[in-house]
């Protein structure tokens, strides 16, 4: 069954695939991502030591990504258990929480093609530093989560449901801030009432975003294995 604007919840999602080969290609994807921005070879020199410098470090990395992976799966089954018993709001919350560690995850996963192309600055030490808003703002830039829309104002943030998923993940974003706080939501949208509807639409949307980054995250795996 197809829910409002399109978006239902598909039931089994696949968060990310084995990261066994992430570690080993680290270096390799590192430098593809500076030679494609034109910054090979001194880039690469660069990124080989800011990001490759040791085995111990992208180990760190990988299973970070793993934690935050296992985080947002466990998180989607918070928001569907408490969707069964009819208590919305805080399916709301969890299903925006699944999706930001999952987010969050490909960050760790893609570190040092995000560093080559300048999408992570600095000043940003790790991907643990990226609120919602910048994660959806780097997964739109790499591609991972298609986007027709410009970002729009809260007032007309519904709109975004009737765009790609880059767009419509701006709706889970605004439900997750408005039914995690409460001082946010009876000072923008005091009529709101969350419901069945509303959750299964943030499920849905939640679902298309694991379905895009796996397939990042496939596309990955098969170019490490070329």
């Amino acid at each position: 069954m197809r829910s409002l604007f399109g978006w239902s919840p598909i039931g089994e999602v696949r968060i990310v695939p084995s990261l066994k080969q992430v570690a080993v290609s680290d270096r390799r994807r590192s430098l593809t991502a500076a030679a494609a921005i034109g910054g090979a070879p001194d880039v690469g020199r660069q990124i080989d030591v800011r990001e490759v410098s040791s085995m111990d470090a992208i180990n760190t990395r990988v299973e970070q990504a793993r934690q935050l992976a296992e985080d947002a799966g466990e998180r989607r089954e918070d928001a569907v258990a408490c969707a069964e018993i009819g208590r919305y709001c805080p399916a709301c919350v969890m299903a925006g929480a699944s999706v930001e560690a999952a987010l969050l995850a490909q960050m760790y996963v893609f570190e040092p093609e995000l560093r080559a192309r300048s999408f992570l600055a600095d000043k940003d030490t790790s991907p643990s530093t990226l609120n919602f808003d910048r994660l959806i703002q780097m997964a739109i830039k790499m591609e991972w989560l298609p986007s027709v829309m410009a970002q729009l104002p809260n007032d007309r943030i519904t709109e975004a449901l009737g765009g790609k998923v880059g767009d419509a993940v701006r709706f889970i974003q605004y439900m997750r801030n408005v039914t995690g706080h409460p001082g946010k939501r009876v000072g923008e949208v005091p009529w709101l009432e969350i419901g069945k509807v509303e959750t299964d639409l943030m499920l849905g949307i939640a679902d298309a975003v694991f379905e895009h980054l796996y397939k990042a995250l496939e596309e990955l795996e098969s170019v490490d294995t070329a």
